[in-house]
């Protein structure tokens, strides 16, 4: 089975592929698996582990409600994190503490659509410096289909950035 071959197959039933290296088969959510140990595809029902070896899960999102990319990004991501105060009408990318404010502002917007949305769905977790583990963005594979996920993020990269540092604590020894 193809990296191609099984991302078209996951496209055809509403997902988004997720990878897997040796010994890290764990599956987000319903969907279907690869293993390339046995070349093995299998269904799976809910959040498990699929095998003991690298390869492809499609995570199966939810159905499409029909909401718009922005009535998304309205409820679920400007009141709460990216909005610029009162200004919704822009996005602000947060980044970690030491990171170059314009380069990183130019790296989000070079991105493919498709990376955006594999954020959207699957979150962002990173790990400081001095070993501390970082939840930036929680996961939305179970809460919109993958049609809200491509509308939203249409929706985010027609909108003015600005690229703003976060309050991370335990990033450094300055961090109170």
């Amino acid at each position: 089975m193809t990296f191609e071959k099984f991302s078209a197959l996951c496209e055809e039933r509403g997902g988004y592929v997720e990878t897997t290296a040796v010994c890290a088969g764990n599956n987000s959510c319903k969907g279907l698996s690869f293993v390339s140990f046995d070349s093995s595809l299998m269904e799976h029902s809910c959040k498990a582990m699929n095998a003991c070896g690298p390869g492809m899960s499609c995570v199966e999102l939810p159905v499409d409600t029909g909401k718009t990319g922005e009535a998304i990004y309205q409820s679920a991501c400007g009141p709460v994190c990216h909005g610029t105060g009162a200004d919704r009408a822009r996005f602000t990318l947060w980044v970690v503490p030491g990171t170059d404010l314009a380069q990183a502002k130019a790296a989000f917007l070079a991105r493919s659509p498709l990376y955006h949305e594999s954020l959207v769905a699957f979150g962002v977790r990173t790990v400081s410096p001095q070993g501390v583990a970082l939840a930036t963005m929680p996961p939305f594979h179970e809460r919109y289909a993958r049609k809200e996920v491509e509308r939203v993020v249409k929706y985010v990269l027609a909108m003015p950035v600005d690229a703003a540092t976060m309050t991370v604590y335990g990033w450094d020894a300055g961090t109170p």
